[in-house]
């Protein structure tokens, strides 16, 4: 997270990073790699590099050092045993990398290398793997569900443009809602680093490094609950493959862009009618238009669907991953592995300022630490096979 640098810094000046921890014999060492990821990029010498030490999920020790000539460096006399997990962060051009070290059993020397790029104003490496819509017809309104995994195909991170820069930050990733839209919703950890720029349009204002992002939210839309309704969508990037799926059977849905492709049943028998448009370019409006053709969908049954749907949605992206996304797939865990990372690093920064519950902090941090865990374990069972 951007605050990370500052907080560590603050943390290391008033002492706090000496607090007591139970220690045994202190023999462990990281030594790790700045990498320049960016073809022709510059010096990785004299970057500054956090240790930030966590034991039993607790904040610990905070270490800090700057990179050699050649993008090196070395933390020694380190705690190896059970519970003391260990983050790095390089700070380079302003962006936060990271990188989780977690020592194995009897080891006590490891290699960690930490990838940073350099950065671009430009979002022409950006696009759309997969996006999803999902519309819930209800009495009085439209419930609709977005869902989006942008790729950063180029070799920078890109940073925003002043086309998008407001006295609040910069945006990256620019959504549209549609006129009318209210009750939005999206998950924590996205819409706080957010900025609204006018016109229903929001961004993200997090740098985006090479590799995966996933973003979703959801509103509602005004709706008689009979007759016709048309949603327009705007597509901001080029979108390898955009779904819609409507719930019901009760209505018909059309599209100027997009496709009949069948419906989708779940294991209940409920149906979804499914529409879906390929290589769409950036700028596409998209209109989605519905008629009911009968009767209604009570505000339960909606949210009972909510979950079947996601569900869908998941599996579908699942399966794109595997098959589309097959040349990405190890930049794709490394994104995934420090989007866990900065979201462990967000629950830290809420826990200690209260915002958070002291049970629902650990039990959040545990899920996301077993996340990481689990990738490790299968990320060193490939490296174990392959050689």
């Amino acid at each position: 997270m951007r605050k990370l640098v500052a907080i560590c810094s603050v943390l290391f000046l008033l002492g706090l990073s000496g607090m007591a921890i139970a220690q045994g014999t202190l023999d462990g060492e990281i030594n790790g790699t700045v990498i320049n990821g960016t073809a022709g990029g510059g010096n990785v010498s004299g970057i500054d590099v956090l240790l930030i030490t966590y034991v039993d999920d607790a904040l610990g020790d905070i270490k800090i050092t700057v990179t050699d000539d050649q993008g090196g460096f070395t933390f020694s006399s380190l705690e190896t045993g059970p519970g003391y997990e260990y983050l790095v962060s390089a700070h380079y051009l302003g962006v936060d990398y990271y990188s989780l070290v977690i020592f194995g059993e009897n080891e006590t020397i490891t290699f960690v290398e930490v990838p940073v790029c350099e950065t671009t104003t430009s979002d022409e490496t950006i696009r759309v793997a997969q996006s999803h819509a999902v519309i819930y017809m209800e009495d009085s309104s439209l419930w609709v569900s977005e869902y989006f995994m942008f790729s950063n195909d180029g070799d920078r991170t890109y940073v925003g443009s002043e086309e998008n820069a407001t006295d609040e930050g910069t945006g990256t990733l620019v959504f549209t809602l549609p006129q009318g839209a209210v009750d939005f919703e999206a998950p924590q950890d996205l819409i706080q680093d957010c900025i609204f720029l006018g016109n229903s349009t929001f961004a993200d204002t997090l740098p985006f490094p090479p590799g995966y992002r996933e973003w979703s939210y959801s509103y509602r839309l005004p709706f008689s609950g009979s007759g016709d309704a048309t949603i327009l969508l705007k597509v901001n990037y080029p979108t390898d493959s955009f779904n819609v799926m409507v719930m019901g059977d009760d209505v018909e849905v059309a599209s100027n862009r997009l496709t009949l492709a069948g419906p989708v049943e779940a294991d209940t028998g409920e149906q979804f009618i499914h529409l879906q448009g390929e290589e769409l370019p950036r700028g596409t409006d998209l209109d989605i238009r519905l008629s009911r053709i009968s009767g209604g969908v009570d505000a339960t049954t909606v949210i009972l669907w909510l979950v079947v749907v996601l569900l869908i949605i998941v599996i579908a992206v699942l399966g794109v991953k595997g098959i589309k996304a097959t040349p990405h797939v190890e930049r794709e865990s490394e994104t995934h592995k420090q989007r866990l990372l900065r979201e462990i690093a967000q629950l830290d920064d809420e826990f200690e300022q209260g915002a958070i519950d002291e049970n629902t902090y650990r039990r959040m941090r545990s899920e996301k630490k077993a996340q990481l865990l689990e990738m490790m374990r299968s990320e060193k069972g490939k490296g174990e096979t392959s050689g």
